[in-house]
């Protein structure tokens, strides 16, 4: 909508509040989400009408968009169940309970259980926290003023809590001079006009009687456009439409950046008790008022100047019946007899304060207007109520600084959803919001992309039933209480965990996508470094080199020979790691082919500009994967990155192109570009020119990036000058948002910056690395890597956020980690040199580059999930996809491991107090600190590792038994078997991704069962047919993909109960089940050993193929056949007892195999570890095998002596499922057929199970043969 519509809407809204059209005008207000009338707020919430402020709400903001709007509802529901059980209404509460508040357990479950608590006390002021509880009408009031500080502080209601100033009956005016304007073009204008109706364009008839002309058509007035009561929506009128060639908000960006401020204030924390009395009383606030102002003059600018005749004022001055128009201070129709001072004006003398010296200035404070600064008072930082929060970081967040900030808001600190609610003076000493989950990071509530569409209230994520969550953590502050001092969050990288020195001074850096730890650099004299940070070591250096110089330009080959010293601009990976691109300073761009460890290959060179090439990017314009490159010529470029033919030149530019940065929205490509003149261009990838043209800040090096999840626009320049500006754009008006604070005021070298998280800036300045919040405009922290880092050092994220690169003094990157970083770089530090150098290898790039070919390569994989074969869908944090490229040192002598003495390794059988046969099905929860089984006879077993002493993580060890878990009711998680047996049934199930519910089958109904509570909150679609499999979609946890045993898939929506398709395709029942949330497919395979790909968009069939069985190894008639997504999403693992197959899906064509041979014990399961570099599987014959993903070669056996009792290491007791644990790589579990589990880790002195074998013992790529379990390791090195 237009600023003139919006403003319309504002003229609309004041008129229907004149005419006391109450309810219309606050409907218009919540539909149109211009205006939020806190006075209508407040007396909604005074008079507890409860739906009415949740919907009026509902037109500004949701429960989910932000930690603001979470605790704006969460403070009205928890009101409305406390006065619920206050008036002894318990099915009500229990009503509000489940429908209200279960969507906060969500983000802090134990809350959620306290609250549910209060529902068995007589009186719930029994509760301490609720203790100084009063009446219902104090009550309301205390929540309102908390209310109010959280609305204020809400970006969402920035600039839609003060309306207009605008003069009395503003429309009507219009209309009036509307009317005037028509009547002044009338041929023969009647001295007393009777306007009757607006629906027509008003015209005097002629004396006599005939008609007028028209003045559209009257030929003395020539092209007058024709008068109307509304001037029209299309060509001519005021409100036009913004001409755009593009449908995007591109196009519709305006050159005047924004004077609004942008407050930086924080959720306060969700908490069962409301702030005190005391506290609320010093919080007073002005609701918004329309100032009454005099009727516009006659003379005002927008009044048409056209001559008219004599005698006629700008209005009509003739006895019209115009529209009825209050004047303010005077009566109707006649002027006022004696001025006096209108009503409004503050005229009476209401307080006299002793200053004790003259005043020389005075300020009321913007937000608590009845508090008054004046010369003389102490200053705020000592005696007032906004007091700042010691800090030793010194910005203007340490306290006030002689330079006040301009932020309007007080800041009000984030808590946790807890029990305890901070009151709210205790709340204003936290001048920022401490670190959230990052499961909690909201995207920014004034963003562009927070979605209006309406939710049903309370459908989150997860299945829409009242379901208790697990607990989940929030770092940096305590249960039921806010930080005690500001410090920087715990999730920036601070920790100077490596320096590595490059030998010459890095220019770009950049992290691989998917092998974090993989860092690329670029130096001054070109080179080229490849770094695996885990290991410290360089895996690649080369040097600058023309790879042929006949084929280069003679201004290249005559640059060179005068200037044969060549630096890197710019070097990065494509989107999928499989290809890297250089621009160096002189003409060239080459591109790499990246295929594991140390193997880099020239793939393109190609004379790109003539002079720099100041950047380079890689986008997918057309799924096709293009080079975009920029240079001093003033012209962009795009190469196909396959053939390096140019497909695009984009010139218009008037300086050299410092920067470019792809994007796209809306499925619409386009790409921004930054020149030296501080110009900033937009471009479509259809060569018709620049759609936009603003400046910088700064108008010389400016570059620009989104936030990861491509919503939000910054850049970052430095002017010749030396000033450095990071601001955030608002795209839809090309304006500058936010303009972000703290850097030095002449820095030294040009500013980089980057972006991490959602959530973070970081830039090099001063010497140091600079964090800014993206919601406030503030410095952060500042740190300065133990010293020694360069003026303006250049940073780079890797993709999680959990590693930075920074460029030091004497050639030195130093890599800073925060805990997730430390953990991801400790995998690598006992790893011998036959092992570390772990990267994707040439299966990963012919998938990128199938990806690629098929139209994939652009999907987004941000949060990459993993399918288990046991039915879990879990999200994997920190460990990144990666397939490991082993070593093929031939000089090394290789030996198997075998571990077959306890001694050899970390086992532990859990503890049984519930004797079950056999274990079905195994799988890890996704916090990592708990087990879950299912028996053969349909019941589940949990077993939850405590947080203690010796176990300060709580996660899951081999270390410490853990205990089998029950509900204080004692009942059990049982499924239903109908009329089957449940032995001779296929058990499965699935766990959602936040270990709140488990949904399982036995062979009768699919149940849905609470994970806190034990209780079957659901069951639906009793057999037959009956269930074998689960999975759920990854982007939906209401969708259900459920495998059946008359080899059907039925995908099922679990909110509306129905069945959206039904796939058929096998021939037997289905045995397994992987979604790729990448390449939007589901894979199935059945016992009919056939696997077919399924697009998730369609649910078409794309591809299938039957499982080639190895010769001589016979299947049995109902052999399961498994699938699992590597951590790329482009590979899967297949699994049946003759064979491991790693699978590339687009083509469906096997990459990697290990076939046992007919002697050999039949494999009852496998599974990839967690960041899918090595597979564990299980065999009939009790041993457990570890592979290298990369080659499935045989790195260690477990054999049944290290971990079963003598009396049953000769038995028939085996594993049948054996399960990876979530965030450890090396930790795996496995359910036995004697209904024991066993958990497994190698030793702490060993950090690791086995050596990685050589290439040498056979082809990588081909199939390999096992041969006798039983023989000699070094016979028989793959088992």
């Amino acid at each position: 909508m237009s600023s003139l519509s919006r403003e319309l809407v504002f003229l609309i809204l004041q008129f229907l509040d004149e005419e006391k059209f109450k309810e219309t005008v606050h409907k218009l207000e919540q539909e149109s989400g211009f205006f939020f009338n806190m006075k209508y707020f407040e007396d909604e919430v005074h008079n507890g009408n409860w739906d009415e402020v949740e919907k009026y709400l509902s037109g500004f903001t949701k429960v989910d968009d932000n930690r603001y709007s979470m605790k704006i509802f969460f403070e009205i529901r928890k009101q409305k169940y406390l006065e619920a059980l206050d008036k002894h209404d318990r099915p009500k509460a229990v009503d509000i309970l489940v429908k209200d508040l279960k969507v906060f357990s969500t983000f802090n479950e134990e809350l959620f259980k306290e609250i549910t608590q209060l529902l068995t006390l007589e009186n719930f002021r029994e509760n301490e926290q609720l203790s100084k509880y009063g009446d219902t009408k104090s009550a309301r009031a205390i929540m309102l003023v908390e209310l109010k500080k959280l609305i204020e502080a809400n970006p969402l209601f920035r600039d839609k809590l003060q309306f207009p100033t605008l003069r009395n009956s503003r429309l009507r005016t219009l209309i009036n001079q509307s009317l005037n304007w028509q009547h002044q073009l009338c041929k023969n204008p009647r001295p007393n006009p009777d306007i009757k109706t607006l629906f027509v364009d008003h015209s005097c008839g002629p004396p006599n009687g005939a008609r007028a002309p028209s003045p559209v058509n009257n030929p003395l007035l020539g092209g007058i456009p024709k008068a109307g009561g509304f001037p029209p929506l299309g060509a001519h009128g005021p409100f036009q439409p913004t001409a755009s060639p593009v449908p995007t908000p591109l196009a519709g960006w305006m050159s005047s950046p924004s004077s609004v401020p942008h407050p930086a204030v924080s959720a306060g924390a969700i908490a069962l008790g409301g702030p005190s009395i005391s506290a609320a009383l010093k919080h007073p606030r002005t609701p918004p008022t329309n100032a009454a102002l005099d009727y516009p003059s006659a003379d005002s600018e927008h009044v048409s100047k056209r001559t008219r005749p004599m005698g006629i004022t700008d209005e009509v001055n003739l006895g019209v019946n115009m529209l009825p128009m209050s004047f303010p201070g005077q009566g109707h129709g006649h002027t006022s007899a004696a001025f006096k001072a209108p009503d409004d004006l503050p005229k009476t003398v209401a307080r006299t304060l002793s200053q004790g010296s003259s005043p020389m200035s005075m300020d009321f404070h913007p937000i608590k207007q009845t508090l008054l600064l004046a010369g003389g008072f102490p200053p705020l930082g000592a005696h007032g109520p906004f007091q700042p929060t010691a800090s030793p970081v010194p910005t203007p967040l340490a306290g006030w600084m002689s330079s006040p900030s301009s932020v309007p808001h007080p800041a009000v600190s984030a808590g946790a959803i807890a029990l305890g609610g901070p009151s709210i003076s205790a709340a204003l000493k936290h001048p920022r919001t401490p670190p959230t989950n990052a499961a909690l990071d909201y995207p920014s509530a004034d963003s562009e992309h927070v979605s209006k569409r309406t939710r049903p209230m309370g459908i989150t994520d997860e299945v829409n039933l009242g379901v208790n969550m697990l607990p989940m953590s929030f770092p940096g502050q305590g249960h039921g209480h806010t930080s005690a001092a500001f410090k920087a969050p715990d999730d920036l990288p601070k920790t100077v965990a490596r320096t590595l020195s490059q030998g010459s001074s890095p220019m770009s850096m950049d992290f691989h996508p998917i092998k974090q730890t993989l860092l690329l650099v670029g130096t001054n004299v070109g080179d080229i470094g490849l770094w695996e940070v885990g290991s410290r070591e360089r895996l690649v250096q080369k040097t600058f080199k023309v790879w042929d110089l006949s084929k280069c330009s003679m201004p290249l080959q005559a640059a060179l020979v005068k200037e044969p010293v060549v630096s890197v601009n710019r070097v990065i990976w494509s989107p999928d790691g499989s290809l890297f691109g250089v621009a160096y300073s002189r003409h060239i761009v080459q591109l790499y082919s990246y295929h594991g460890g140390e193997d880099m290959r020239q793939h393109l060179e190609i004379d790109a500009h003539v002079g720099g090439v100041n950047d380079i990017s890689f986008s997918t314009p057309n799924k096709q994967l293009c080079v975009i490159t920029c240079g001093d010529d003033k012209t962009i470029k795009v190469w196909d990155a396959a053939t390096g033919v140019k497909r695009h030149t984009f010139e218009g530019h008037e300086a050299p192109v410092y920067s470019v940065c792809p994007h796209y929205k809306e499925n619409i490509q386009f790409i921004f570009s930054t020149a030296l003149d501080g110009k900033i261009k937009a471009w479509l990838y259809d060569n018709m020119g620049s759609r936009v043209d603003y400046d910088a800040p700064g108008r010389w090096c400016t570059t620009m990036a989104y936030s990861a999840d491509g919503t939000r626009l910054f850049s970052c320049g430095t002017s010749k000058d030396g000033e450095s500006f990071i601001v955030e754009w608002n795209e839809s008006e090309g304006a500058v948002k936010r303009t972000y604070q703290g850097f030095h005021k002449r820095s030294l070298g040009v500013v980089q910056f980057d972006t991490t998280k959602n959530r973070y800036l970081a830039a090099g300045d001063d010497y140091s690395i600079k964090f800014w919040d993206m919601d406030t405009v503030q410095l952060l922290t500042a740190i300065d890597g133990d010293g020694g880092l360069q003026a303006s050092p250049r940073i780079r994220f890797n993709k999680e956020g959990s590693l930075l690169a920074v460029s030091a003094n004497e050639n030195v990157i130093k890599v800073m980690a925060n805990s997730d970083g430390l953990r991801l770089l400790h995998t690598f530090e006992n790893i011998s040199s036959e092992s570390s150098k772990p990267a994707i290898n040439s299966i990963a790039a012919a998938a990128a580059a199938a990806a690629t070919s098929a139209g994939l390569a652009d999907r987004s994989a941000n949060v990459v999930s993993i399918q288990g074969m046991n039915g879990d869908s879990r999200n994997m944090v920190d460990v990144k996809p990666v397939i490991t490229e082993e070593s093929n040192d031939k000089s090394k002598i290789w030996k198997l491991t075998e571990v077959s003495e306890p001694s050899q390794c970390r086992s532990l059988r859990l503890p049984e107090n519930l004797r079950v046969a056999k274990i079905s099905r195994l799988i890890f929860t996704n916090s990592g600190n708990a087990i879950l089984a299912l028996a053969s006879n349909a019941i589940h077993l949990l077993w939850k590792w405590q947080r203690n002493d010796r176990n300060a993580t709580g996660k899951a060890t081999a270390s410490l038994p853990p205990q089998q878990w029950q509900p204080a009711s004692g009942i059990l998680m049982t499924n239903d078997v109908a009329e089957t047996n449940p032995e001779e049934a296929v058990p499965c199930f699935a766990l959602s991704k936040n270990d709140s519910y488990v949904m399982s089958a036995s062979g009768g109904k699919i149940s849905l069962f609470n994970m806190m509570t034990f209780k079957t909150m659901a069951t639906f679609m009793p057999p037959p047919p009956a269930a074998t499999f689960l999975a759920f979609h990854p982007q939906d946890n209401n969708i259900i993909a459920i495998g059946m045993d008359d080899s059907t898939i039925q995908i099922y929506n679990v909110r509306v109960d129905e069945v959206k398709s039904k796939l058929k395709g096998h021939s037997k029942r289905i045995t397994g089940l992987a979604f790729s949330n990448v390449l939007n497919v589901l894979v199935s395979s059945g016992a009919d050993a056939q696997l077919c790909v399924w697009n998730t968009d369609g649910w078409e069939k794309q591809r299938s193929k039957v499982l080639p069985l190895p010769q001589g190894r016979p299947s049995t008639a109902l052999s399961d056949t498994r699938v699992q997504f590597h951590q790329d999403q482009a590979h899967f693992l297949v699994v049946h007892e003759t064979q491991l197959a790693i699978y590339e899906t687009t083509k469906l064509e096997c990459m990697k195999q290990w076939a046992a041979r007919e002697s050999l014990a039949p494999i009852t399961h496998a599974t990839f570890s967690c960041d899918s570099q090595l597979v564990y599987a299980s065999f009939m014959d009790a041993t457990v095998c570890v592979f290298s993903s990369a080659n499935l070669r045989l790195r260690c056996r477990v054999n049944p002596s290290a971990y079963l009792p003598a009396s049953l290491s000769n038995s028939n007791v085996h594993p049948l499922v054996i399960a990876a644990h979530p965030q450890e790589p090396n930790m795996f579990a496995v359910g036995l057929s004697d209904g024991g589990v066993h958990i497994f880790d190698p030793l702490e002195s060993e950090g690791k199970w086995g050596v990685a074998p050589p290439a040498e013992n056979g082809s990588a790529s081909g199939a390999v043969t096992a041969s006798s379990a039983g023989a000699p390791a070094s016979d028989q090195p793959q088992r």
